[in-house]
């Protein structure tokens, strides 16, 4: 609590105060997909004859985030059973990096007869890091009851993406 909580008269509602929260967030994603069946056939014509490429191949991304967020908020309860909560963040990523990668390769068929060694592949691989500061606004409700707090935000990102997080907090 960087500010603690005043009640307004009459207790019918309670301003929370200022809050500051650190936290540890880790997300890691990994997913293949493969295909030893024709991806697409792609139609061609060359030197007067027609001819087929059907691809089959694979396609990887990988992608690992390590976050601190730091935010300052206030809520805002209503007989203490409704709360509306309302802040801002930076979150800062630390080694963060995304990685896609494709292998695509097929026989080139012309006039419905493979072509011996007439192959066509494709390999490419990228990799990015993510930017090292974003910054997010968030707000939303929250039922109070007894000692479980079940809240839904929705964030609103420097880059013009949003999310929306549900969840329940216990307290003591």
């Amino acid at each position: 609590k960087a500010v603690p909580m005043r009640k307004i008269p009459f207790g019918l509602v309670t301003w929370g105060g200022v809050d500051l929260g650190i936290g540890y967030n880790f997300a890691s994603t990994t997913l293949g997909v493969s295909s030893t069946d024709a991806i697409t056939t792609i139609p061609f014509s060359a030197s007067g004859q027609t001819g087929t490429y059907q691809p089959t191949g694979t396609l990887t991304l990988n992608y690992a985030a390590h976050l601190i967020p730091v935010e300052v908020s206030t809520n805002f309860s209503l007989l203490y059973f409704l709360s509306f909560a309302a802040g801002i963040a930076a979150d800062f990523h630390i080694l963060s990096s995304a990685e896609i990668s494709a292998n695509i390769d097929g026989k080139v068929k012309i006039d419905g007869q493979p072509q011996g060694s007439d192959y066509a592949r494709f390999t490419q691989s990228e990799s990015a890091k993510v930017t090292t500061v974003g910054f997010r606004a968030f707000f939303g409700p929250q039922i109070n009851i007894w000692k479980i707090r079940v809240f839904s935000l929705l964030h609103v990102t420097g880059d013009k993406s949003y999310a929306a997080t549900v969840g329940a907090r216990f307290s003591w």
